[in-house]
């Protein structure tokens, strides 16, 4: 069915009803209400229901020692570096890094989390204001990294971090003011979205804005996860963050039945060939995501469940974590700062 008719009464939320917009206007992608319902189903289940509600629980070992270690300054700082720089993971052949604390090899965003844990430079302002490209590739190269060079847009990466560490340390109660957790969780968002590199996650479609801002609900989130954790009162309104629109989660949507794409899109997707960034095809992929997982969450409450799109995202992430390569077809590829 059309992506239009499977959420309504979204106009006044500034995300959703740009990703509704898209969908009602959609000629690439559709979603599956009866797969939706089934997956909704399949969340209420306790086992899901009570699995851990927060993607960094399923950090590598060494990577949540070290987060665990650090104080509350340096674990919302440590959250901004990571959500700064991470993003376009899928290389091939892939970004590796072997951690000998766990004697494991991980890749993707566990490989980033692994090389922040190792490298205590990252948390160190001065320095990475400084750091010039070739010795920041080396910082997240580790000692035990492979293919570095397959991990792209590293220009991209050093850049919003040197930007980063220069407005962060010319002011230390910089990110005290921007995040602070006595306001509206996507206002923050859109704060962080405007005033730090590489968040304003803003497409066009039609000639209209259609806004995402994946990298900054997610910190947000994260950021509210480590308040929380720490003892301390949280943001509020956390049930206005959307989904978190990215490559994984439509992989895992469509693996579900839930996302269909025409003929030619899952041709291109299939022979990995790579979607501009803001095409009709990448934007249309990201706003259905978006609605899926907001129908969801509005079918766990009608059974009394009530989550909040951040927890739905974390556990369905955690899912497409386990597909089997095998057995799932490809994710879409977008060389994109911005997931």
């Amino acid at each position: 069915m059309a992506v239009s008719a499977v959420i309504d009464n979204v106009a006044s939320h500034p995300i959703l009803s740009t990703a509704a917009r898209v969908a009602a206007k959609s000629k690439h992608v559709r979603l599956n209400k009866d797969a939706l319902d089934n997956i909704s189903q399949a969340l209420s289940r306790p086992e899901l229901d009570n699995a851990p509600h927060h993607w960094l629980n399923s950090a590598p070992e060494p990577a949540k020692i070290y987060f665990d270690s650090l104080t509350l300054d340096q674990r919302i700082l440590f959250l901004v570096v990571f959500h700064t720089i991470g993003f376009c993971y899928w290389g091939d052949p892939k970004w590796r890094i072997f951690s000998p604390t766990s004697d494991t090899t991980y890749n993707g965003a566990r490989a980033l989390l692994i090389s922040l844990s190792t490298e205590p430079n990252f948390l160190n302002l001065a320095h990475l204001s400084e750091v010039t490209e070739l010795q920041f590739k080396a910082m997240l190269a580790g000692f035990k990294s492979k293919n570095i060079d397959s991990l792209s847009l590293m220009s991209e990466r050093h850049s919003f971090l040197s930007v980063l560490a220069a407005r962060l340390g010319k002011d230390s109660n910089y990110l005290k003011v921007l995040i602070d957790p006595n306001q509206n969780a996507l206002n923050a968002a859109l704060a962080i979205s405007e005033q730090l590199p590489g968040y304003r996650d803003v497409a066009e479609y039609g000639g209209e804005p259609v806004i995402f801002l994946k990298k900054a609900q997610l910190l947000v989130a994260d950021i509210n996860h480590a308040l929380v954790r720490s003892g301390n009162g949280g943001f509020s309104c956390m049930h206005e963050l959307t989904g978190f629109a990215d490559y994984k989660l439509p992989q895992l949507l469509r693996h579900q039945g839930i996302i269909d794409y025409d003929h030619m899109l899952a041709e291109k997707i299939d022979q990995g060939l790579e979607l501009t960034p803001g095409s009709e095809e990448e934007i249309e992929i990201r706003a259905a995501t978006l609605i899926a997982i907001e129908y969801i969450k509005r079918s766990l409450a009608k059974l009394n469940i009530l989550t909040t799109a951040a927890e739905i995202d974390a556990k369905l992430w955690m899912l497409a974590q386990d597909l089997n390569p095998a057995e799932v077809k490809p994710y879409h590829r977008c060389r994109t700062v911005f997931y």
